[in-house]
């Protein structure tokens, strides 16, 4: 019989959090959750109360952004996120958001395979700005926050299929291109008309969802529930990281998990942490490529990403690595590359 890692024994979020409101032992648990699967902790290894409750929470979320369709491509209806908001509906009591979530997988499976391609793969109208409009409010240090932890439902746990945005980020009608319909300049008419045929798959769910949140509250049961926890620990919000990092520290084999994916950074993401590491600045997501990136009256491919501490470009010019401010343009430091023998 196996044991419990310390690490699944408790839910926990911060002392802070419990004395403030629903919204802020929300985004507790989600912080910690998130800060665990930074450490290469699975799912396993973590509270199962915290996950329920996370699900959820991104559950609401995906649901008060764009509605049920949404929540197809958000999910990328993976089996673990779809049972952890199952299981987290039924632990919170919330029988009628239970059944019209079983009658929501019901009308997926329903759907044909065009038509559940068309929801995994084409939500351009829906931004994360949407999502995380949806966490904010007038308290502006709390919108700080705040910043990036939208992202919640991303972290899909089974780290051998790992299902993220960038797989499922696709426009519907890609493998017309260069057929006559593409040549015509008839895809966006085509995909014009997918919108509408789909557009009310899932509208009277939607109407159901809006109703009964008006007298029941999923946000705040949640909170409640969490709040409630017969596992719940509290830990004032300044030493939750280092909480974090010592519960994973006592797993079997997690240095193994982390030197593997150091192993397997490609070459500009070992940059781009290098110059952070340097910079004593954390990096918080690598936001894409930009070939005509202008720096020094030259037109170089940069790396853009983001720190606690602003936007920033790396730059590699053959015999070193930037990390260029974008709001100055200066250099914040730089990292040489060794010489080959």
């Amino acid at each position: 019989m196996s044991q419990t890692p310390a690490s699944a024994r408790h839910v926990i979020i911060s002392e802070e959090s419990v004395n403030a409101d629903a919204d802020a032992i929300l985004l507790s648990n989600m912080n910690v959750v998130n800060a665990m699967f930074d450490e290469h902790l699975t799912a396993d290894e973590i509270s199962d109360g915290a996950l329920r409750a996370y699900y959820v929470d991104f559950y609401t979320t995906q649901l008060a952004a764009g509605g049920f369709g949404h929540l197809v491509f958000a999910s990328a209806m993976d089996e673990d996120v779809l049972t952890y908001i199952g299981e987290g509906l039924q632990a919170l009591g919330a029988d009628e958001h239970e059944s019209l979530y079983r009658a929501f997988l019901a009308r997926y499976e329903e759907l044909g395979e065009d038509a559940q391609e068309h929801f995994l793969s084409d939500d351009e109208d829906i931004t994360d700005e949407d999502v995380e409009d949806d966490y904010s409010d007038d308290d502006e240090a709390a919108d700080a926050e705040l910043e990036g932890t939208f992202e919640a439902g991303r972290r899909i746990m089974d780290h051998d299929d790992e299902v993220t945005y960038a797989e499922t980020d696709e426009n519907m009608g890609a493998e017309l291109e260069g057929s006559d319909l593409a040549e015509e300049g008839l895809t966006d008419v085509y995909e014009s008309d997918l919108d509408g045929l789909y557009a009310d798959v899932f509208q009277d769910l939607d109407e159901r969802y809006e109703e009964l949140s008006e007298s029941q509250d999923l946000a705040a049961m949640t909170a409640a529930w969490l709040a409630a926890h017969p596992d719940l620990r509290t830990v004032r919000e300044d030493d939750i990281a280092a909480e974090v990092a010592a519960l994973a520290d006592a797993v079997p084999g997690i240095e193994d998990r982390r030197s593997e994916e150091d192993d397997e950074l490609e070459e500009h993401e070992a940059l781009i942490f290098e110059l952070a590491d340097v910079a004593d600045q954390e990096v918080e997501a690598i936001l894409g490529y930009e070939e005509d990136f202008e720096f020094e009256g030259e037109t170089l491919g940069a790396w853009r990403f983001r720190t606690l501490d602003g936007e920033f470009a790396m730059v590699d010019d053959g015999e070193r690595a930037l990390m260029v401010d974008l709001d100055t343009d200066e250099i914040v430091v730089e990292v040489e590359f060794a010489d080959e023998d």
